[in-house]
């Protein structure tokens, strides 16, 4: 399901870009109600139990290593804005 949503994000401005190029703008809103239709569709045919997860401890280690990989990323962004991507810094 996560797959799905993370698709439709990625490729809707893309397809709906296609789609106002092509026709004309007020056919855009036109996926957007099949959409909903279709939403509302399976809506009442798709029926699924949510099981509560087992509760872990927290990830000490982990988030300490997520955060220098993102500290340092954005670092490194920051300095390619300044010096540029050829930079000798960087090698």
């Amino acid at each position: 399901m996560m797959v799905i949503a993370m698709a439709v994000t990625a490729f809707a401005p893309t397809v709906i870009g296609l789609i106002i190029e092509a026709v004309y703008w007020p056919f855009a809103y036109l996926l957007t109600v099949a959409s909903a239709g279709v939403t509302f569709f399976l809506l009442r045919r798709v029926k699924y139990e949510q099981k509560k997860a087992a509760a872990t401890p927290f990830d000490y280690t982990g988030s300490v290593l997520v955060f220098v990989a993102v500290a340092l990323l954005i670092t490194g962004i920051m300095q390619a804005g300044t010096t540029g991507l050829t930079s000798p810094a960087f090698c």
